[in-house]
């Protein structure tokens, strides 16, 4: 069964609290996937990381920073 974990400082991650849940097929009712159950120590987690490359990326500009933006 697939297993989708969360993203957090460009990589993907396990949940810190380690739990997952199923996610079911509407379809058929069977599970397809197992979700990870972020909690509040993830979200901190991923604050944590966005202000430590806030800064850089502010002063990047908008081009610099994002080569999607002239798309």
């Amino acid at each position: 069964m697939q297993k989708y974990q969360t993203y957090i400082d460009g990589k993907y991650v396990d949940p810190a609290s380690g739990k997952w849940f199923d996610s079911y097929n509407p379809y058929t009712g069977e599970p397809w996937a197992q979700i990870a159950q972020g909690t509040a120590e993830d979200a901190d987690r991923a604050v944590r990381e966005y202000l430590q490359v806030k800064s850089v990326w502010i002063n990047t500009g908008a081009v610099t920073g994002n080569p999607f933006v002239m798309r």
